[in-house]
């Protein structure tokens, strides 16, 4: 058993303490990881479940949905940390940083929907989705905040919002109630998840194969889709001769990794990334100037 290290400050103590897992050989990482896991993914289905009990598209609903997603895509987080090599400690470190960072938690959920050819093109999705603002219309004519971070804070909070044009107004957030879909799935980021802990990823046997397999590969650079493709087969067969995979996996579960499971982003910046007003306006004019 490792030995237990006495706190050496108050921030120390409490919760967010991912960053100790540095401090940890790997068998205790993956025991302690395998520990959170089951966790967060009976945390993601209770707020799924509550969220889908209620029937009609209310504020409630989608604040729970909202949150079970993110939950789900604190599992993948985790798991990208898990297949990061361990030559590349500062990225390590960096993916459990977005643990605790809404904008990066909404970026890995929306993640399992994209099909990039590779990492440099998925690190283009990313860079798109974390800007501050972005410019919508026509030529551009209107200033946005980000819209997967507005969607999550208006529908949380009232606060006091500010227009372009200077105009201040309050948001409802009773106001802010999106399209209910017709199909009653869970979130992209907790059914990958699900599939993930069928397969045994989330033992800690699992995860040492999971990083035995993944973190020979470096994912930083032009590397192809089809090679994390490659790898999710090698960790299928993997989990299964080491006899982890439960007896209700099925071959859904098998499609849904291979689809949803998105390549590592833990060398991939998803920090909110500030936009200036100038940058705005300079951008507003060269999309005014291509119209004409």
């Amino acid at each position: 058993m490792e030995p237990i290290i006495a706190p050496s400050k108050s921030a120390d103590i409490g919760m967010r303490q991912l960053r100790s897992l540095a401090n940890m050989q790997p068998k205790q990482r993956w025991e302690v990881i395998a520990q959170g896991l089951p966790l967060l993914l009976k945390s993601a289905d209770g707020l799924d479940a509550s969220s889908r009990a209620m029937k009609d598209s209310g504020r409630a609903r989608e604040i729970l949905s909202g949150h079970a997603s993110e939950e789900g895509a604190k599992i993948l987080i985790l798991l990208d940390y898990v297949r990061c090599p361990l030559g590349l400690s500062e990225f390590a470190q960096r993916t459990l940083w977005k643990f605790y960072d809404h904008g990066s938690r909404l970026i890995y959920a929306d993640a399992c929907h994209w099909r990039p050819t590779d990492v440099n093109e998925l690190c283009e999705y990313v860079d798109c989705e974390r800007r501050s603002h972005y410019l919508e219309g026509f030529a551009g004519e209107y200033i946005l905040p980000n819209s997967n971070i507005y969607r999550r804070e208006s529908r949380l909070y009232a606060d006091l919002t500010r227009q372009q044009d200077g105009s201040f107004i309050w948001n409802d957030p009773e106001s802010t109630i999106g399209y209910n879909s017709p199909w009653d799935f869970s979130p992209a980021a907790i059914r990958v998840a699900r599939s993930l802990a069928k397969v045994g990823a989330f033992k800690a046997q699992g995860l040492a194969i999971i990083h035995r397999i993944w973190a020979a590969q470096s994912f930083t650079g032009p590397e192809h889709a089809m090679r994390s493709d490659e790898l999710i087969k090698e960790t299928l067969n993997a989990l299964i001769e080491a006899k982890l995979v439960s007896t209700d996996a099925e071959e859904q579960d098998a499609r849904v990794i291979y689809g949803s499971w998105q390549m590592p982003m833990y060398a991939i910046d998803t920090k909110t990334a500030e936009v200036s007003l100038e940058d705005l306006h300079a951008a507003q004019e060269r999309e005014l100037y291509a119209q004409m």
